[in-house]
């Protein structure tokens, strides 16, 4: 909860856009929410992230990511359209985890359907 906190206010302190929201329920409800459109990417902060991408990918329209460091970041949403990443707080650092997730925000995929 701690980094959570401290990687959503520095990612409002370099003007990105914080909805801060929880969403109980693992993370299909997150995947959901950004194929339904509702919100414009995800990021997904939690102990153990193994099976974050993998239940979220089952979601039609997600393109979901595990990311312990920049390549995948960036790689996975120019390459593959990735558009919620997953974070572990057992492996990521909360100063990765800020920079990991700066990198994902400000990173865009060429148009194309999924």
């Amino acid at each position: 909860a701690n980094s959570a906190r401290s990687i959503k206010r520095s990612l409002r302190s370099k003007r990105f856009e914080v909805t801060g929201r929880r969403i109980s329920g693992g993370i299909v409800p997150l995947a959901r929410a950004d194929a339904a459109g509702d919100i414009e990417r995800g990021i997904a902060l939690c102990g153990n992230d193994v099976g974050l991408p993998i239940s979220a990918s089952k979601i039609a329209g997600m393109g979901t990511g595990l990311a312990h460091n920049i390549f995948p970041a960036s790689q996975d949403v120019e390459d593959d359209d990735m558009n919620v990443i997953c974070l572990s707080g057992r492996v990521v650092s909360p100063a990765l985890a800020f920079t990991l997730s700066v990198c994902f925000s400000m990173c865009s995929a060429a148009p194309r359907p999924r």
